[in-house]
């Protein structure tokens, strides 16, 4: 089984528009999605169903990234990771995994115990560098506040983070597939040249004012073309100590598994 990302190329996966397998169904057995909503060049799915699908037609490997760093994460990412080792069926799967001191030697073993599938699982593990990251929140004066802190807050780096991935799809380790996560990877094709970034508002209620950002289709590509971080999503500000001499990157010494 291969696990190392020779070069860790981007992808040049272009595919079709797939049928959401998130659809619930109501009292009157109809399925409903969520209306179309565009904001900042976000774009949130919403009331517009797509014909039927019966499988994928992606044909390169699948790109996901996963902040994974707090102490004890391996009870969430776990139940992750099994759900994409039993849907994964037409595609290859390349894992891009923030970790931290607390949660890489734990990570590391659990992904080396990969079983073997119709598909490829290749993977790397990059230290983030949290430094960095609040030095950045700060100098920003960012004054948002977010549960998961650094870690909630990486997500607006992993397009500087993952250089050399054109596009991915950003998942909280607390998601679980039910089905074959190239049909996610298919919605790629329904965004516009210009957009940068695709979520799900999970929660209509006009008291919600929040977004969910646990999955996120990131063009990042088009995120480093417009310099995103410039425009900085609300992440946490969490006063720190710093050393200069640890703030110019946001992660540490990488560790590529092979």
């Amino acid at each position: 089984m291969d696990r190392k990302v020779p070069g860790m190329k981007g992808s040049n996966t272009q595919a079709v528009s797939p049928r959401n397998e998130n659809n619930v169904s109501d009292t009157t057995g109809r399925r409903k999605q969520d209306n179309v909503v565009e904001c900042c060049k976000h774009e949130f799915c919403k009331d517009n169903v797509p014909p039927k699908r019966t499988k994928s037609t992606v044909p390169g490997p699948i790109h996901f990234c996963i902040s994974a760093g707090e102490l004890g994460i391996l009870a969430e990412f776990e139940p992750l990771l099994k759900s994409l080792v039993l849907h994964a069926k037409r595609t290859d799967v390349i894992l891009h995994i923030l970790t931290g001191n607390d949660s890489e030697k734990e990570i590391k073993n659990l992904l080396q115990r990969i079983p073997d599938t119709p598909v490829k699982f290749m993977y790397e593990l990059v230290p983030l560098n949290r430094t960095y990251i609040i030095s950045e929140s700060l100098k920003n004066n960012i004054a948002i506040f977010h549960h998961s802190g650094v870690w909630g807050m990486s997500k607006a780096y992993m397009h500087e983070i993952f250089k050399n991935v054109k596009k991915c799809i950003v998942l909280d380790v607390d998601t679980v597939f039910g089905t074959d996560p190239a049909f996610l990877w298919d919605e790629f094709s329904n965004l516009g040249d210009q957009q940068l970034i695709s979520m799900r508002i999970t929660n209509k209620s006009e008291k919600y004012t929040m977004i969910n950002t646990g999955v996120m289709l990131q063009d990042f590509e088009n995120m480093r073309k417009i310099h995103f971080s410039k425009f900085y999503l609300p992440v946490a500000k969490r006063q720190c100590s710093h050393s200069p001499d640890d703030s110019g990157s946001p992660v540490g010494k990488i560790e590529r598994i092979s």
